[in-house]
């Protein structure tokens, strides 16, 4: 766009993502006008927003400043530095696929076929890639920590293990964020580097309940919690909260 410069860090980034879903709110801006002319979409797992790159990649972009000129190619160039393109047909593209195809819907609106057929796609931050030697190694903590309280062969009767699979953590993750759903943790605020990318996934519908194995939906069937608001959903055996029985519970005690 005219006399614009590109974003420079993930915080330009950041405003870029929330002045969009603003755009989007006035039917009279042009980016609204234009949604079905964009073919490249970036999505962020933390504020689960998404922008198309002529909007994200210029600095300080609003529904007025935005004017749609331009073919994208400079902000798609500036963006490489901070997103990576899904490889269409892969299951994390199939997830953010629907993901878009549903945000679109609620707009009443339709993706541009490049997105799925052509030039376009969808593209996530590059750290996010780091998400499956993040969970490899929370892996191995979490049996390491279930060793610690084993007795002996009691244990092969009296204990169930469910079977954990760090490729669904990661989708859970990538689609939720890393924020606690119930009360807004981050681990990486409050630890650092050592809490990157963590968090907890929550099966919504507990796994003992589940009658063999079957084919489990991250997006409607699972969600993120921290480790304090995952002990109190479980904290009684035969009555497992919902998310918003302890949405509830926690923002009645957090207001006083």
């Amino acid at each position: 766009m005219k006399n614009m410069d590109l974003v420079k860090n993930w915080n330009d980034i950041e405003n870029n993502f929330t002045e969009f879903q603003k755009a989007m709110r006035n039917r009279k801006s042009i980016a609204f006008k234009r949604f079905g002319l964009f073919a490249n979409w970036y999505y962020d797992p933390a504020s689960q927003l998404f922008a198309p790159s002529k909007f994200l990649g210029y600095r300080n972009t609003t529904a007025k400043k935005y004017e749609g000129d331009g073919s994208g190619t400079e902000t798609n160039q500036i963006l490489k530095k901070f997103f990576y393109k899904l490889v269409r047909g892969s299951e994390e593209s199939n997830i953010f696929d629907e993901k878009l195809i549903s945000f679109a819907h609620k707009l009443n609106k339709k993706i541009n076929k490049k997105v799925f057929e052509g030039t376009g796609g969808i593209f996530l931050p590059i750290e996010y890639k780091k998400l499956y030697e993040t969970f490899e190694a929370d892996l191995d903590a979490n049996k390491r920590e279930e060793n610690m309280h084993m007795e002996g062969n009691k244990n092969k009767r009296l204990i169930t293990f469910y079977e954990r699979d760090p490729g669904l953590k990661r989708k859970v993750v990538l689609i939720h964020g890393t924020k606690c759903i119930v009360c807004g943790f981050d681990f990486e605020k409050a630890y650092g580097e050592i809490g990157e990318n963590y968090i907890e996934a929550h099966h919504i519908n507990p796994l003992h309940k589940m009658d063999g194995k079957r084919e489990i939906n991250p997006n409607t069937e699972m969600t993120v919690l921290c480790a304090n608001c995952h002990r109190m959903v479980h904290r009684k055996k035969n009555n497992i909260l919902s998310i918003e029985e302890l949405k509830k519970t926690y923002n009645s005690r957090s207001r006083k």
